[in-house]
């Protein structure tokens, strides 16, 4: 888990992602896509891949938002935090 700390004084913070973090998204967006691709030939019900699928699309589109633009995290800070992976606490 992450904990990502705010200034209570700034409105707004820009996330500028790194080589690194981008390197670590597109590895992330490969293992996610294989997981679902695997997972769709492995679950019986439809029920329990409706589930799946909404779990890990939506990071998914996020991963593709930053990765698209250099300086806005803010998309995938947001599937992130709706999935518990990031906890978001001023200070």
């Amino acid at each position: 888990m992450f904990i990502l700390s705010n200034n209570k004084s700034m409105a707004r913070e820009l996330f500028v992602l790194t080589k690194d973090l981008f390197t670590l998204l597109g590895l992330l967006k490969t293992l996610l896509r294989d997981l679902n691709t695997t997972s769709r030939g492995v679950n019986d019900s439809k029920g329990d891949l409706n589930v799946y699928m909404s779990s890990v699309s939506e990071p998914m589109r996020g991963i593709n938002v930053t990765l698209r633009d250099d300086n806005r995290a803010l998309p995938l800070l947001k599937a992130l935090l709706r999935y518990e992976t990031i906890v978001l606490r001023g200070e």
